[in-house]
């Protein structure tokens, strides 16, 4: 699942930045919508 790779790398990113004081794999999400069901939108 994707959500698994995410939280892991976020739990990682943070125990990195508590050793080193940089987060290395800081970045950022985009919440939006989209369907692929084959319905043509009116």
């Amino acid at each position: 699942m994707l959500t698994t790779y995410l939280r892991e790398g976020l739990k990682r990113g943070l125990e990195q930045e508590a050793k080193l004081g940089v987060n290395p794999f800081k970045f950022g999400f985009v919440g939006s919508t989209d369907v692929h069901n084959s319905l043509m939108a009116i």
